[in-house]
C-alpha cells in the first residue's frame, strides 16, 4: 500500500542499494549532497537536492558493533529477534562523515530469551559471523513476575522489575542466565499479576481458552520447559545438582513462606505479584535476554538535523529511526509501547518538512 501510494505521488523505491558512504561537500566539512550505495550494476552516486535522510536503524544485527558499543548485550543475552538489516551501516556512514554518536548505548532487551539448562549468554562465532545461541525468540512467560533464580538456585532479583532490569541484574550471574519456576496455577497467577503490553499476550492467550500444555508444548519438545510432577524432580531437569540443589529446594520453600506471608521481604516485589510453588505439575526453564534493537544512534536537533563533535548542524544530513539518538539512554522504556515506530514515522515525516521549507 505504502508502494503504490509513494508511485502515485511520481516518486519511486530504489531496491537492492547497499549504503557505502555519504557524499560530503570537502569531504568532512560542508554540505551532505548525496550518498553512494552499491547494487547489481556497480557502484551508484544517487544526488541528493534538499537533503539525506538516514532511517536505516540501529546496529543490533552487527556483533562487531554490539561488542564496542553495548558490551552489556553479549553479558546477559541468549537470542536475537532483531532485523538483520539493522547492521549499523547508516550509523557508520554517519560517521564517517563527521557525525557525533551517544554516548551511552541503549539496547532493547526483552527477559525472553528461552535456551536449553547449561547454554551461556553472549556470542557465538567471531567477527560478523558471530550469532547468539539461542532460538526461542520471545518467550512470553519469561517477563512473567515468576520465581527467578540463577545457576547457584538463588534469587538475584525483584521479578516485577522492568525488561531490561532482570537481563541487566542476570549479567553479574554466572553465565548471565536465570532460571524461572511456576506451578499448575499458572492461569490464575498471570491473571493477578496484571502486566502491561506486550508482557500481557500470555494472559490473553489464556483468556482465549489456551491451556498451558497448549503454550509450551513446542518449547517442551525443544527442550526449553521442563514439566515434572515434583519440584525436585523439576530441579533435577533443570540441571540443578550438589549444592545448587540444595539451595533451589530451598528458595523454593523461601519463596512460598514469602507468599503465605504475602510480603516479599528479600527483594521487595508488590504482594500480588508473589506466587506459590506447590500445586503439581511444575514447570521451569532457562531464560536470557532477546535482543530486539538499538536506539542509541546519531545525535540529532528538534529538527532531526545529525550534529558533529561541536554539537553544529551538518547541513544536509537528517536522521530518524532507531539510527538517531538524543531521545533515550541504558533502556528502551517499555511503558511506551510502539514508541520505536511511531518515533520513526513522526520525525521522519517532520525531518522531510523541515527539508521542504528550508
Amino acid at each position: 500500500m505504502l508502494y503504490e501510494y509513494i508511485q502515485s505521488k511520481g516518486q519511486d523505491i530504489t531496491f537492492k542499494h547497499k549504503l557505502v558512504k555519504l557524499v560530503r561537500e570537502g569531504e568532512t566539512e560542508g554540505r551532505v549532497t548525496g550518498a553512494i550505495f552499491e547494487s547489481d550494476n556497480g557502484y551508484v552516486q544517487i544526488n541528493a537536492n534538499k537533503g539525506v535522510l538516514l532511517t536505516t536503524g540501529g546496529y543490533a544485527g552487527n556483533a562487531v558493533m554490539t561488542k564496542a558499543l553495548a558490551p552489556i548485550v553479549p553479558q546477559c543475552t541468549t537470542t536475537a529477534n532483531n532485523t538483520p538489516s539493522c547492521d549499523g551501516s547508516g550509523i557508520k556512514a554517519a560517521l564517517w562523515a563527521g557525525a557525533k554518536m551517544d554516548p551511552q548505548p541503549a539496547p532493547m532487551l526483552f527477559a525472553r530469551g528461552a535456551v536449553a539448562p547449561g547454554v551461556d549468554a553472549g556470542y557465538t562465532g567471531e567477527g560478523e559471523d558471530a550469532a547468539l545461541p539461542g532460538n526461542v525468540f520471545q518467550s512470553n512467560v519469561g517477563t512473567q513476575p515468576f520465581m527467578k533464580v540463577d545457576r547457584t538456585g538463588k534469587r538475584f532479583v525483584n521479578e516485577a522489575s522492568p525488561y531490561e532490569a532482570v537481563c541487566f541484574a542476570s549479567s553479574n550471574r554466572p553465565g548471565g542466565v536465570w532460571c524461572e519456576v511456576w506451578d499448575g496455577n499458572i492461569v490464575e497467577d498471570v491473571e493477578r499479576f496484571s502486566t502491561v503490553g506486550c508482557s500481557k499476550g500470555i494472559a490473553q492467550q489464556f483468556a482465549a481458552g489456551v491451556t498451558p500444555d497448549e503454550m509450551f508444548a513446542k518449547q517442551i519438545e525443544g527442550g526449553t520447559v521442563f514439566k515434572a510432577d515434583t519440584i525436585e524432580e523439576l530441579a533435577d531437569m533443570l540441571g540443578f545438582a550438589g549444592e545448587a540443589k540444595e539451595n533451589f529446594l530451598a528458595q523454593v520453600d523461601r519463596y512460598n513462606e514469602l507468599y503465605d506471608q504475602q510480603s516479599d521481604d528479600d527483594y521487595g516485589k508488590e504482594a500480588f505479584r508473589l506466587s506459590a510453588l506447590r500445586t503439581a505439575p511444575f514447570y521451569g526453564g532457562w531464560f536470557g535476554a532477546c535482543y530486539l534493537t538499538t536506539v542509541d544512534g546519531i545525535k540529532i536537533n528538534a529538527n532531526m538535523q545529525a550534529l558533529d563533535e561541536n554539537e553544529e548542524v551538518i547541513e544536509g544530513l537528517y536522521c530518524a529511526g532507531d539510527c538517531s539518538g538524543s531521545l533515550f539512554a541504558d533502556n528502551y522504556p517499555e511503558y511506551i509501547i510502539g514508541c520505536a515506530c511511531g518515533r520513526t514515522l513522526t520525525f521522519s515525516r517532520h525531518a522531510v518538512k523541515y527539508m521542504k521549507e528550508n
